[in-house]
């Protein structure tokens, strides 16, 4: 029997970068997905859907499988209600190791949904690494905050003053893919940053040196953040989801910068300024 090792959200920015990583290891790879024709085209392997919502697909993404990297839906705020069920699954299914992406602080974060996530894998007894990243790079291109970038010229956020270690999602893929494929990961919880903290001024400096448009940051109030997502079609719960999490980039728990990347893969993370100059062509 062939043991496979699966990607969840394997078609995210984390997702696709670790399926590339793991294709050059040798062991077989399936990537899960709501659309699995369209993953398989894209990412050239084997391809299973996989939706959290409806339980019927997830024995026969589980099939062979020893290892998991599971990826929450983005913004979820009852991920535990759709998660812990498929931890329970993957325990009776005989996965050997657990990869689970999280959020930084979410250790610290009693009655956050990814907190329990973390709890029930800890407590599965399946063996287990949690991966704890901060913001993404990826979230200013191709993610949420290009709209706002390319027709508004600006970073309207409520960040106040706050820094950020941005940690490029290539990076937690390269981690991910250490932790699959070594077994001295095993009950480790990593936090994930980028080299150096920066401000969102900091941030929009950059895109505008790199990409000759003008960005500005623009502080703006909770409120008016949240308008702003639901008036783009975010769902309630959502909007008012992100618009807490500014509060810990106010407060400054994201201008932490971790040495975990580098201690696990024995490289320096990317920088915020070499992800702008080589994606610089998504703001022009």
């Amino acid at each position: 029997m062939t043991e496979v090792m699966l990607v969840t959200g394997a078609t995210s920015n984390v997702g696709r970068a670790l399926v590339g990583r793991l294709r050059f290891s040798g062991r077989a790879i399936r990537a899960a997905a709501r659309d699995p024709e369209g993953a398989a085209r894209s990412l050239g392997v084997q391809a299973a859907e996989l939706d959290w919502s409806r339980q019927e697909t997830w024995d026969r993404a589980l099939t062979d499988v020893s290892h998991v990297f599971v990826c929450p839906a983005p913004a979820d705020v009852d991920a535990d209600k759709r998660l812990n069920p498929f931890v329970d699954r993957m325990r009776a299914s005989g996965v050997r190791h657990i990869v689970l992406l999280t959020m930084q602080g979410a250790d610290h974060a009693d009655r956050a949904a990814l907190h329990k996530v973390e709890q029930h894998v800890i407590a599965s007894g399946v063996p287990y690494t949690i991966l704890r990243p901060t913001w993404f790079m990826q979230n200013f291109n191709p993610g949420f905050l290009r709209p706002m970038i390319v027709e508004r010229n600006s970073l309207q956020l409520p960040a106040g003053d706050g820094e950020t270690a941005f940690i490029d999602a290539r990076d937690i893929a390269h981690v991910a893919a250490e932790c699959m494929l070594g077994d001295s990961h095993h009950g480790r919880a990593y936090t994930l940053t980028g080299p150096q903290p920066l401000s969102y001024d900091d941030v929009a400096d950059i895109i505008s040196k790199v990409s000759g448009r003008i960005v500005q940051y623009v502080s703006v109030s909770d409120e008016a953040y949240r308008d702003s997502m639901v008036k783009a079609g975010w769902p309630e719960a959502a909007a008012d989801y992100m618009t807490f999490l500014w509060s810990d980039v106010r407060n400054g728990s994201t201008a932490q910068v971790s040495p975990d990347f580098e201690q696990v893969t024995g490289q320096p993370p990317i920088s915020f300024r070499t992800f702008a100059e080589e994606n610089a062509y998504g703001w022009k």
